[in-house]
């Protein structure tokens, strides 16, 4: 049977045949809403502004987490990502977004020259053995004391299959705990974990940020009634977490 890099096939036609929604024009209040989730759910680990830090997005796509960065009143701001039709609506805005592996840009980087990098569904397309080396490289690139947030499938979700299973380039789902021992290894001090939970604005927010809050009490009962024992406590189907580089 002949040899096929699974990889090269999917990867070839991820956004065409994937993620086609995320390179298609979108309205700008869809993209501010969104925004503004973000910046509810992770603006507290982010660095600040002031000063002008070096920020990088790693898989960028068009240019959404650039996008929070320069709301933000970030200026310094850096992107990469391996897919062209995305960089190049990315690069309406960001110039400096580059087109290539983001494993040859990390290489290419000076040591302690990010104050943040941020990887948005990134390190589930890893193996790990790839995983170990791409933390590595971030924690070289970082400033001592430097921030990297990543969000990514939840392993503790009873819902993590319906993320993981949907894209055939997942490698790895693991729960808070694997990603502490991984990135503890790595060399990261870990600052924490966050469920990426419905926001309470609206009646439609509250009413599902309400809802939320009932059925992951349902979810940690059944945790602790078929353990006995407290788990992670964070059941959103992602989930995203901040490490930071020791000074």
């Amino acid at each position: 049977m002949e040899t096929i890099d699974y990889r090269e096939v999917l990867y070839s036609t991820y956004v065409s045949g994937h993620k086609k929604h995320t390179h298609e024009r979108v309205s700008e209040g869809d993209k501010n809403r969104f925004l503004d989730y973000l910046e509810w759910c992770y603006g507290d680990w982010l660095v600040p502004p002031s000063g002008n830090p070096k920020v990088l997005d790693l898989g960028c796509g068009s240019g959404l987490i650039l996008s929070l960065f320069e709301r933000l009143g970030y200026r310094d701001i850096h992107g990469v990502d391996l897919s062209e039709e995305q960089v190049l609506i990315a690069r309406e805005r960001f110039p400096d977004v580059a087109l290539a592996n983001m494993f040859d840009y990390l290489k290419e980087q000076d040591e302690n020259s990010f104050d943040l990098v941020t990887g948005f569904d990134l390190v589930e397309h890893l193996t790990r053995p790839e995983m170990i080396h791409f933390f590595r490289e971030v924690l070289r690139v970082l400033k001592p004391g430097g921030r990297m947030i990543i969000q990514m499938p939840n392993g503790d979700s009873p819902f993590a299959g319906a993320v993981q299973c949907s894209d055939p380039t997942h490698e790895s789902l693991y729960t808070s705990t694997a990603y502490r021992h991984i990135l503890f290894a790595s060399g990261f001090d870990v600052l924490g974990f966050k469920e990426r939970k419905p926001r309470p604005v609206g009646l439609k927010g509250y009413v599902r940020a309400f809802l939320w809050e009932c059925l992951r009490g349902g979810i940690k009962a059944a945790h602790y009634i078929e353990t006995g024992a407290p788990s992670t406590n964070i059941y959103s189907r992602v989930f995203a977490c901040c490490a930071v580089k020791p000074s």
